[in-house]
């Protein structure tokens, strides 16, 4: 098995064209969706290699991604020991 430091090499390998990662993982699809899963598979995997793809995720994971949300807001209001 590929050691799990390497995640290039990791990455590379898992998940295997079914989706399992080792003895683990694939997924239970009804048959009428199987093709539109082809197709957004196929479509991920173009894609994901893509710079413009990556740069776009890495600024909507920074700008959105751990963000407070409007329960965090709350909680930081004087009325929290009623709504908590």
């Amino acid at each position: 098995m590929t050691n799990h430091k390497d995640f290039a090499g990791y990455l590379n390998n898992f998940p295997n064209k079914d989706g399992y990662f080792g003895q683990y993982g694939g997924a239970f699809l009804p048959p009428q969706l199987i093709p539109a899963f082809q197709e957004i598979n196929e479509a991920y995997q173009e894609i994901s290699r893509s710079a413009h793809f990556i740069s776009e995720l890495r600024r909507i994971r920074k700008e959105f991604q751990g963000r407070p949300t409007n329960v965090i807001r709350l909680k930081t209001q004087k009325f929290t020991k009623h709504v908590f």
